[in-house]
């Protein structure tokens, strides 16, 4: 499908024109109020930042996928104007872009214990741990799944980390870095430091 070569083509290009069109957002309203972009509250920003997430689909049209309509795909946390969106929202390099709303979701709530039906085994607590078991960080509600462990190999010394979705890992952003991470997450029991992967 030509539509779509040529949308994956350029959609690299587009996260990078799109990024550098958030920094400019950012940098002129925190110059406008004062605020440092490094202090700013959570969630503060203009229309670009509350994208999340972009890609190459198929437009929808009042909730249905127009067929062999290939576009970028501009997900974002709140409804917006179409009237209003920035001309980078609107088309970039001759192929249309469209604009879903697409909050983010929580996989699991934290329940009690007591009202879970039996525990499936990758939800269990698992010592040597394994990918595709129930983690989630420390002190948080929901959970979510372990990927696998990867090696890295940097100024000589090796490396293990391990890999995950960034908002099962990092609540999208908003943990700090050292976060500790537990096996199992909430969903058999709060989790406790002890349970915790060792960084």
């Amino acid at each position: 499908m030509a539509g779509f070569d040529k949308a994956l083509s350029i959609v690299n290009e587009f996260r990078g024109a799109l990024n550098e069109e958030r920094r400019s957002e950012l940098l002129s309203l925190s110059a406008g109020d004062g605020v440092s972009i490094q202090h700013a509250p959570r969630g503060w920003g203009g229309r670009l930042a509350r994208i999340h997430a972009t890609g190459v689909g198929i437009r929808l049209h009042e909730g249905m996928p127009v067929r062999d309509d290939v576009v970028l795909k501009v997900y974002t946390l709140e409804e917006d104007s179409a009237a209003d969106r920035p001309a980078i929202l609107r088309s970039f390099e001759g192929v249309d872009v469209d604009v879903e709303r697409l909050p983010i979701q929580v996989a699991l709530a934290r329940r009690r214990a007591a009202a879970l039906p039996a525990i499936a085994s990758h939800r269990a607590r698992h010592r040597s741990i394994l990918g595709g078991v129930s983690v989630a960080p420390l002190d948080v509600d929901y959970v979510g799944t372990l990927g696998c462990f990867v090696k890295s190999k940097g100024r000589g010394q090796q490396r293990i980390y391990a890999l995950s979705n960034n908002h099962v890992l990092a609540d999208t952003n908003k943990l700090p870095i050292g976060t500790q991470v537990c096996q199992p997450g909430p969903e058999t029991a709060p989790t406790r430091r002890q349970t915790c992967l060792r960084g």
